[in-house]
């Protein structure tokens, strides 16, 4: 009788609020699936490998004062309840299906309340199935394979900096230090539709896998990862060990991970760890350029980067709390609650247009080193440069600013 193959599947989530901030935006949970859809503790699962079946997300909430917390809370319910809508249907699809719906829901309920307008999240999903994780992504949380003494981000930031780098504009050593890294381009909530990232990864015995928020991610190197990993007893150990790390070395935002670690003979064994590219599959990626609708960096306008895709470390007013307590507040009093919190979204939204001048600056710069820009272009920049603090002035003047670029552009290859 041939033996029974098993997959063996140690986990644990950790989220702390870090050393800055006073609530935790970040979410993230452990799902059983066998049982229809149950949570789970930090603790050890062994099945047949057919019957190998967990969910494993983390969520990072962008819009302090648009709850950004409410978001990624509605996030994790939200997938929840949508990945059982669609049976019948492969894997992969499914996922996609359910991080869209979500998607929808959390853009909904954002443009149908003031209070929580603007709010999002990052979604980063790792499905388990058999002997095979598909892992999903839209924003900047990341996922990580360990195999050996290797480690692999599987996802791609879809940030602002990616697309800089992507497009020659920045070093990636250059980005690390940047003050304009936690700027994404798309988020759950953010934009009525999403493209969602996916990956499908075959397991080994003795694989690691890491999702975790840029908290984590921007405080501890992939080579700290690995070696924590490796060398800690225990995956809750580790995880204390990797948030003590981050937050040590500022922890100005949540920091949010969960780890799994896949063993038992189900699964492909002893496999060298310079094979992991070869067990990598693409199922979907989200293009920094085609899937903004742009042709090259400089056409992205200021809706397309403004504050639902900005991911700002600063504290904004929350009023999340306005619909559970109206009876505690005068119809004047929201009022005047929902203006300041409004005052201070618009604060936020000039900081990711001073980013935006910021870049077209160093863009300008650029070029005035290869050849004389188009007196119309110049006459743009200026105007932009100078304008009034308005921010309906300075988006046109941006506007304004990319047309000539892209016809300055244009005018050059037809030259």
């Amino acid at each position: 009788m041939s033996e029974k193959q098993l997959v063996k599947v140690r986990m644990c989530g950790k989220t702390d609020v870090g050393c800055v901030r006073q609530n935790n935006e970040d979410n993230f949970f452990m799902a059983d699936l066998v049982d229809g859809f149950t949570p789970l503790p930090n603790e050890t699962l062994t099945r047949l490998t057919n019957d190998n079946r967990v969910l494993l997300a983390v969520a990072d909430g962008i819009g302090g004062a648009a709850a950004g917390e409410v978001a990624s809370e509605l996030a994790i319910t939200g997938l929840k309840e949508e990945f059982l809508h669609f049976p019948g249907i492969g894997s992969s699809e499914r996922l996609m299906r359910a991080i869209q719906q979500v998607n929808q829901h959390i853009w909904n309920i954002g443009r149908k309340h003031i209070q929580y307008r603007g709010m999002a999240t990052t979604l980063t999903v790792a499905l388990v199935e058999g002997s095979k994780a598909y892992i999903a992504e839209v924003g900047d949380s990341r996922a990580y394979i360990l195999r050996g003494d290797r480690i692999k981000q599987v996802t791609t930031d879809q940030s602002w900096l990616e697309l800089m780098i992507e497009q020659g504009l920045m070093s990636r050593e250059a980005a690390k230090s940047s003050k304009h890294r936690n700027m994404i381009l798309q988020s759950i909530g953010g934009q009525q539709e999403v493209k969602v990232a996916l990956t499908a990864v075959e397991l080994a015995a003795g694989d690691i896998l890491l999702l975790c928020s840029d908290g984590l991610s921007e405080k501890v190197s992939s080579a700290e990862m690995l070696v924590i990993l490796r060398k800690t007893p225990s995956l809750e150990q580790a995880c204390n060990q990797m948030i003590t790390i981050a937050k040590d070395r500022g922890g100005e935002d949540n920091i949010t991970l969960v780890v799994a670690h896949f063993d038992g003979n189900g699964l492909i064994a002893n496999p060298a760890p310079e094979e992991l590219i070869s067990h990598i599959e693409v199922i979907s990626v989200f293009d920094h350029v085609a899937d903004m609708g742009v042709r090259d960096t400089r056409k992205l306008s200021s809706e397309q980067r403004g504050l639902a895709n900005f991911k700002t470390t600063l504290r904004v007013k929350d009023t999340s709390t306005i619909l559970s307590s109206q009876t505690l507040y005068s119809q004047s009093q929201q009022l005047q609650e929902q203006a300041i919190a409004l005052a201070e979204y618009l604060e936020t939204f000039q900081l990711a247009l001073e980013q935006q001048l910021h870049d077209l600056d160093e863009y300008t710069n650029r070029q005035l080193k290869q050849t004389k820009l188009d007196m119309q272009l110049q006459l743009a920049i200026e105007t932009l440069k100078s304008t009034v603090p308005s921010l309906g002035q300075l988006r046109i003047a941006l506007d304004d600013c990319n047309n000539h670029i892209i016809r300055c552009t244009e005018n050059k290859k037809n030259s």
